[in-house]
Order: structure tokens, then C-alpha cells, then sequence
């Protein structure tokens, strides 16, 4: 099973969503449904499961890094890891097969997380 909680993040005040295997999301133009197919895509890609790329650029990649203000917070969690950014810090926590581990890092001046 799959959720993800976002806060302050763009047109995001406060969101808490199950994410099922096909998802439709309707609502009023700017209201972020764009911004949380972006933040699934994210979650989901290879390069940030298994590779880890940098947050920001994935954000970035996404047009959505300036969304992240010091008072967001994004939760997502599944069965492989678990990720939460409060803030301008990160919490990566990995399953692998049991043997957990965690990733943690911070925003640079630049606006790049840093491990």
C-alpha cells in the first residue's frame, strides 16, 4: 500500500491520499493535481528508489521546486521505503529485504539537497 501526505507545497495546503493502482484526480484548474502526479512520478521512478537521485532534481526536472518552502512537508510511504521531507530536510528510509537503513540530507544555499 501507497500514501502520500503533502503540506504547503504549492497549491497543496493539506492533502492525505491512499494511492490506489489507477487514480483519476478532478478539481478546479491550479487546485494540484498536476503537482501530485508529478510528486507519484517521483516517488515511483527507478532513479529515486534505486539510484537515489538528488530530491531537487528531480524536483526541478518537474518544474516544482519552488513549491518547497520551510513549511512544507511531503510523506510518502510504501512497501520498499518510506521518504519525508519537513522543511528544507529529508528522511530516506530503506527496506532492503528487511536490513533498514536511512538517507538523510539537507537543502543547500543553491536550493540542491545535500547527503
Amino acid at each position: 500500500m501507497e500514501k502520500l501526505e503533502i503540506k504547503n507545497f504549492g497549491p497543496i495546503v493539506d492533502v492525505n491520499i491512499e494511492l490506489k493502482p489507477i487514480m483519476i484526480f478532478i478539481g478546479n484548474q491550479a487546485a494540484g493535481k498536476s503537482t501530485i502526479s508529478k510528486l507519484i512520478a517521483i516517488f515511483r521512478a527507478w532513479e529515486f528508489i534505486f539510484i537515489e537521485t538528488n530530491f531537487s532534481d528531480l524536483l526541478r526536472h518537474y518544474n516544482i521546486e519552488s513549491y518547497l518552502t520551510n513549511e512544507s512537508y511531503i510523506k510518502f510511504t510504501c512497501e520498499s521505503f518510506i521518504f519525508e521531507c519537513n522543511g528544507k530536510e529529508y528522511n530516506l528510509v530503506k527496506d532492503k529485504e528487511h536490513n533498514y537503513y536511512k538517507t538523510k540530507g539537507t537543502q543547500n544555499a543553491e536550493g540542491r539537497f545535500d547527503r
